[in-house]
């Protein structure tokens, strides 16, 4: 009842994802599967797996005199809402009806990982509308922080003719059940400050629906420094948790910054190269850069030393932060070493 698709069940893979209609628990429906299953064979006798009263009024008889069970557990989702139970539960049968009985049902907790980067994504996208000029690193962290994981947002961005200006009016539906709270609001307000103009709309549209839990003026709630700490994470912890999640490398990553030695001019005879990072003028390898050094007299080592005169970073990134370290030691104690750029390098290749 309600099933629209199931695949790949078999006494050999006892796990299967399916689909179906319906407002209620899943529960709701297997409470009825004695009835339905009769139903079913009456109204279908001719199917590619027939099923006969016969076959199950003897199938529940065994059951019965055998004090058998059958134990099922799902997860039961409704799509769009949030909303995830675990269930376990047990058929049996007294000879002449199958019953279903609830073991154990709670709400199941879902993170972001099991939902998937679409989600997670969609649901930056969204809150990235009310603070348009905010870092989308730093929205993401924030999401990840406050935002109870669910696939509305994507729902939100990917199925509604989604335009910021006509949407929020129109659809308060949406607006009443966004897993925002209290703390993710005044949040917001201190991140992302001077709140834009969008995000104001917004809580007002909230407060339609949480006027009892926002109280009557939420733009001038407040938190304590203590709170934001114990709530915040670092840039490096959520790009950690990000690429670890969901295998996506590099999209919140931000290369360091390091200072570059200013350069006039740059001689090659003798001097001692370190080169690292990504270089944009090495089409296969960094070897044809070290080749481009030799020709010019120079010679290129692989760490820093003492002897060493010219560290290049790479211009796209990916610079060892080792090397930088030993680098600015050594500038600490003689003025002979400089950390440079590769576009200076190429300025005088």
């Amino acid at each position: 009842y309600g099933i629209q698709w199931c695949g790949g069940l078999s006494l050999k893979n006892r796990t299967a994802d399916f689909s179906g209609c319906g407002r209620w628990a899943f529960s709701g429906t297997l409470e009825s599967f004695d009835d339905w299953t009769r139903d079913w064979i009456k109204n279908h006798p001719e199917t590619d797996h027939p099923l006969t009263d016969e076959e199950y009024d003897n199938f529940l008889k065994i059951m019965s005199d055998n004090n058998l069970s059958i134990e099922i557990n799902f997860v039961d989702e409704e799509e769009g809402m949030g909303f995830r139970l675990q269930e376990t539960g047990t058929f049996t049968s007294d000879g002449e009806s199958l019953t279903y009985e609830t073991i154990s049902c709670e709400d199941k907790e879902t993170e972001w990982d099991d939902l998937g980067v679409e989600y997670f994504d969609a649901a930056v996208e969204f809150f990235s509308y009310f603070a348009p000029s905010a870092d989308e690193r730093e929205i993401g962290r924030w999401v990840f922080i406050f935002i109870e994981p669910t696939n509305m947002f994507y729902e939100i961005i990917n199925y509604s003719d989604w335009d910021y200006d006509g949407y929020i009016a129109e659809n308060m539906d949406y607006m009443e059940i966004l897993p925002i709270d209290q703390n993710a609001v005044i949040d917001f307000q201190l991140r992302f400050s001077p709140i834009p103009e969008k995000w104001h709309d917004f809580l007002e549209c909230l407060q339609e629906y949480y006027a009892f839990f926002f109280g009557e003026d939420v733009h001038n709630l407040d938190i304590s420094d203590q709170e934001i700490d114990e709530l915040d994470m670092s840039d490096e912890d959520f790009t950690e948790w990000y690429e670890e999640s969901f295998g996506y490398y590099g999209k919140y990553h931000k290369e360091p910054e390091y200072d570059t030695d200013e350069i006039d001019s740059l001689d090659f005879k003798g001097k001692r190269f370190v080169l690292t990072g990504e270089f944009q003028n090495a089409k296969e390898s960094r070897d044809e850069i070290k080749e481009l050094i030799e020709k010019k007299g120079g010679k290129c080592t692989g760490a820093v030393s003492g002897k060493t005169n010219y560290l290049v970073l790479g211009d796209f990134g990916d610079v060892g932060a080792r090397k930088v370290e030993e680098a600015n030691a050594q500038k600490a104690v003689r003025d002979d070493i400089k950390i440079i750029s590769e576009s200076d390098l190429f300025r005088f290749l």
